[in-house]
C-alpha cells in the first residue's frame, strides 16, 4: 500500500507517562478490534521512540484523515500537570518530526485537535507553536 502523505498528526496517550508503553497502547487498540497499534510512532515517557505501524501502512489514529497522514503518539497527558510531556519526550518528538519530514512530503504538522471533525483536546497543547518556537535540536 502506498500512502499519499501530506500531514503529520501528533497525539498524546491521555494516560500515565510513567506506566504506559507502546505495548500497552497496542493492547488497547487490539481490544478495539484493530489489527495492530494505530500510530506509526510512539514516544515513550523516557523519550525512547518505538515504531508502531510501518509508515506505508494506513494508520488508525484520526477518523477521516488516516489515508493521508502519519501519526505520532507521545505518552502522557498534557491536560494533567503531573502527566505533561518532559523535555526528553519533546526533544525526541522534534527530532522524529524532522526525520519524517526528510522522507515524506509533509505540508502540515498539527495536533489531533487541529483537524476538521476532531472533538478532542489531544494532544493538549499547540503543536504548531511547539514546532515553530522551541529551540530545535537540529538547528545550527
Amino acid at each position: 500500500m502506498s500512502l499519499q502523505v501530506d500531514t503529520l498528526v501528533v497525539h498524546h496517550s491521555a494516560s500515565s507517562r510513567e506506566m504506559t508503553k507502546a505495548g500497552v497502547i497496542d493492547g488497547w487498540h487490539r481490544e478495539n478490534g484493530w489489527s495492530q497499534i494505530g500510530y506509526h510512532w510512539i514516544v515513550e515517557g523516557s523519550g525512547f521512540v518505538v515504531r508502531g505501524r510501518m509508515p506505508w501502512v494506513k494508520g488508525a489514529h484520526v477518523k477521516g484523515h488516516n489515508s493521508h497522514s502519519l501519526g505520532i503518539c507521545v505518552v502522557g497527558d498534557n491536560t494533567v500537570p503531573s502527566e505533561r510531556w518532559v523535555g526528553a519526550q519533546v526533544d525526541a518528538l522534534l527530532i522524529l518530526i524532522k526525520s519524517i519530514c526528510m522522507v515524506f512530503p509533509v505540508d502540515q504538522i498539527c495536533g489531533h485537535r487541529d483537524l476538521a471533525g476532531a472533538r478532542t483536546e489531544c494532544p493538549g497543547l499547540d503543536i504548531g507553536e511547539l514546532v515553530n518556537t522551541r529551540a530545535l535540536p537540529w538547528a545550527a
